[in-house]
């Protein structure tokens, strides 16, 4: 057979091309430093590609690209083969190559050219695992990891030149390790990828973790790598504080930071009631509860608890934090962080519900809160000198996202108090039901309501949720009023406390109200209290048609 002769093309390639060895994935990466050669144009997309090394190679790695480009391919993979090296050698056994020569050809061109330099890429655990999680529990922690197949060489207890030989988590400034068993299971499975691991470390008390705000945890491998014991540290980003039992159920928690306040909100499932959780919460021994908001931005951080001795009345239970309040020194603490975390999106809060039972942790909710931006600056409930119930209503300005708030047919102006009282006025075009509207400035509309203007017969179909006259007498209470403004594609609210004027707000989308308590603990009927004034629009339309 006639040996084929190639047209041989020189200097396509300069000295500082290098190769490197991943050992993690067993591959090869060739990269390509081109002395841009107009003569190696020549070479076709349909290439193959020759690495040939010394020990413990005993042949040679060989690849078929179809898309070759000398111009632009700056970079070759070639991935191994255990048959390419010598009896009994590992790749272990490369530490770095005396001499490697590449070959790229077709059936009429070749080039040839020696790599000077080789290395070998550092294990990198943090490409091992898709995403770990850690659940932390009242008596154990539960590690659950979803391996990629990336570091089989690094987890393994039968390489004698890489062998693991142990692994822990760490929470926050706690290590816990895990035993030998638990970590020859974990090899097994990675080694195998079967299974998604998952194991628990059984501990005595964990109840001083859990009580911390925040938890920076991760999974730590302990690994032997020649003559050195290597520590590498995997962040976990998923960790759940798991309770035997959970009393407030939540669905969705938000937290507003507006008007020198801050104020979290719980929306509890439709099936929930303040009545059930208050009897589960009577089943806890406890001498006094701990309510702590912990929130953080960046490095900065803010805590603000309350201690409530004897019985916990969940109704009777407020969680306003204001920066106008307390001494001094709190008042600047609150204000500094206030002020760096205003309309701040991604501000990190969090709520914790403490019992102890003297010095020692009951029970615990821990609650995550989103925060939410607002269209509101404030509001405020007032009783003028002709006996109107007034209410104020203070815009943000130059929000673009809140221009578009009044531009709706109808705008519904729904009040609740703490003790399930409701105040209800529709107003169409902003003027409907209202005595009055009246713009106070260019961010501030006043609408104005007299008990006298309405029939005894409309009320009465609401029952006691619609007395306009319970709304003046509720006023000269300590009470807790939401203000929410309806129409198609928005609802703004707000919270206020009516003898410190303490202001709340909230926006969600319409779709997604469900019956919510704050934790200002009022109880938000909103479905219930919807279908109710449905009922009555449609009762007023029949009667206009009679």
């Amino acid at each position: 057979m006639d040996k084929i002769q190639r047209q041989e093309i020189s200097n396509c390639y300069s000295d500082e091309t290098y190769i490197e060895l991943d050992k993690n994935l067993e591959m090869f990466t060739i990269f390509l430093v081109s002395k841009n050669n107009t003569k190696c144009n020549i070479f076709p997309k349909d290439v193959y590609v020759n690495l040939t090394l010394s020990n413990p190679f005993e042949h040679m790695l060989q690849i078929q690209l179809q898309e070759f480009s000398y111009q632009n391919t700056n970079k070759i993979i070639l991935q191994l083969d255990q048959n390419v090296l010598l009896p009994g050698s590992t790749l272990e056994d490369f530490a770095y190559s005396k001499y490697a020569y590449v070959s790229i050809y077709t059936i009429s061109e070749i080039t040839k050219f020696q790599v000077m330099s080789s290395y070998v890429k550092k294990s990198n655990l943090q490409d091992c695992f898709v995403y770990m999680t850690l659940t932390i529990n009242a008596n154990n922690i539960s590690l659950i990891t979803y391996p990629l197949n990336e570091c089989k060489l690094q987890i393994s207890n039968t390489n004698s030149e890489s062998k693991m030989i142990g692994m822990s988590i760490i929470i926050n400034d706690n290590e816990f390790e895990f035993n030998s068993t638990q970590v020859a299971n974990f090899i097994n499975c990675y080694q195998h990828q079967t299974c998604h691991y998952a194991e628990s470390i059984i501990l005595t008390n964990l109840s001083q973790i859990i009580m911390q705000a925040f938890h920076i945890v991760k999974f730590k491998i302990l690994s032997h790598q020649g003559t050195i014991d290597v520590a590498i540290e995997y962040p976990i980003e998923y960790v759940y504080i798991s309770s035997t039992k959970h009393y407030l159920q939540q669905t969705y928690v938000t937290m507003y930071i507006q008007n020198n306040s801050f104020i979290p909100m719980i929306e509890l499932d439709q099936s929930d009631s303040l009545l059930i959780i208050q009897q589960q919460l009577d089943q806890i021994v406890y001498t006094k509860v701990v309510q702590r908001l912990s929130c953080k931005l960046n490095s900065k951080q803010f805590t603000y608890q309350k201690v409530v001795y004897g019985y916990f009345n969940l109704s009777e239970q407020s969680f306003i934090v204001s920066c106008n309040e307390g001494t001094q020194n709190q008042r600047e603490y609150c204000q500094t962080f206030y002020d760096y975390a205003y309309d701040k999106l991604d501000t990190e809060c969090k709520l914790d519900v403490i019992f102890y039972n003297g010095e020692i942790c009951n029970y615990i909710e821990k609650l995550s809160l989103i925060t939410t931006f607002t269209c509101f600056q404030r509001f405020w409930l007032t009783e003028d000198k002709h006996q109107n119930v007034c209410v104020s209503v203070q815009f943000k300005q130059n929000y673009q996202q809140c221009s578009n708030i009044f531009n709706s047919n109808t705008l519904d102006i729904l009040l609740l108090t703490k003790y399930d009282k409701l105040l209800y006025y529709e107003s169409t075009n902003l003027i409907g039901m209202a005595t009055y509207v009246k713009n106070i400035s260019k961010s501030t509309v006043e609408f104005c309501f007299n008990c006298s203007t309405y029939q005894d017969e409309y009320l009465s179909e609401l029952n006691d949720f619609l007395k306009c006259n319970s709304t003046k007498m509720y006023l000269k209470y300590k009470n807790y009023w939401k203000l929410s403004l309806f129409n198609d594609q928005l609802i703004s609210s707000s919270y206020i406390r009516t003898d410190y004027r303490i202001v709340k707000y909230t926006n969600i989308a319409i779709g997604t109200i469900i019956l919510s308590i704050s934790l200002v603990f009022c109880i938000l009927q909103i479905k219930q209290t919807r279908s109710m004034i449905m009922e009555v629009k449609h009762k007023k339309v029949h009667q206009n048609k009679v």
